[in-house]
């Protein structure tokens, strides 16, 4: 599926909550670029997102690094004070049994906006193709992701859910039998998953980035969504989850009408770790 090319949202409120730079190993693009595309597309705000995971042998950022990312976000914000909100987020790739580095991490660092996220469970990566063996359960490709989103909820303090149903990415087709959907065995998991982040205040992201990754769906599915509304949840986070300057803002209309389609009317940008929200 095609990049970003040609979209424009002139004329509506829309902040891309989820932007990644190359202050993250799997991206190259500067902030700067990041920003000018932002501009031209008639963003109102984005949030540079990028990654401290906490698996094993994967990147986190050291003192220095964060220096430079905070240095350029302020120098961006000068650049574009009168044209652009930029937000200094990060992703937290939580990982089962490292609360307490993350912990640590993000006491030592001012953010707007956290982002919690679960890539790797065990020696699972649900990013990567081929995480998913056919030979195994999808039980057992699915259940950990589960335990390790609610572990992430008890013991990391975040402001949205990144991308709830990512093992859709590369698992198993998903059916009754089988995935984060209604009529699984996981179902009743979900929902009082969904309930638990509702209770303590957390957001949902819609996250487009699947519609140009190998589930061709967004994250979350629709019927997610919708039980996310019935748990008592009224607003969610907009992310592209973009790497490179042509998915920036890609998938946003998408995600917006499948929010409303699930009876959800706003979407929250966040400053110093306080939201504020906009019609959708």
């Amino acid at each position: 599926m095609a990049g970003g090319e040609g979209l424009s949202f002139f004329g509506r409120t829309l902040y891309d909550m989820h932007v990644h730079s190359d202050f993250s190993p799997d991206s190259d693009t500067p902030m700067a670029d990041m920003c000018r595309r932002a501009v031209e597309l008639g963003l109102d705000g984005i949030c540079f997102t990028d990654h401290a995971e906490f698996a094993p042998g994967d990147h986190i950022p050291g003192a220095a690094e964060m220096r430079r990312m905070g240095d350029e976000v302020r120098r961006l914000r000068s650049v574009h004070r009168d044209n652009l909100s930029i937000c200094l987020g990060i992703e937290i790739g939580y990982y089962r049994g490292a609360a307490g580095d993350i912990v640590d991490f993000l006491d030592a660092y001012d953010f707007d906006f956290i982002l919690g996220s679960v890539h790797v469970s065990g020696e699972t990566c649900y990013s990567f193709p081929r995480s998913f063996d056919p030979g195994h359960d999808p039980m057992d490709y699915f259940s950990p992701y589960l335990r390790d989103l609610a572990s992430m909820v008890d013991e990391v303090d975040f402001d949205a859910l990144g991308h709830f149903d990512l093992p859709k990415r590369y698992g198993p087709a998903e059916g009754e039998e089988t995935g984060l959907v209604e009529g699984s065995p996981l179902w009743d998991t979900v929902v009082d998953f969904l309930g638990e982040i509702v209770d303590r205040g957390k957001l949902l992201e819609i996250n487009a980035s699947g519609l140009r990754q190998n589930a061709k769906r967004l994250y979350p599915s629709g019927e997610i969504l919708r039980a996310y509304r019935s748990a008592g949840g009224e607003a969610i986070t907009l992310g592209s989850d973009s790497h490179a300057t042509p998915d920036l803002g890609f998938g946003m209309e998408m995600a917006m009408a499948a929010a409303r389609e699930a009876g959800i009317a706003r979407a929250a940008r966040f400053s110093g770790r306080r939201a504020s929200y906009y019609c959708i």
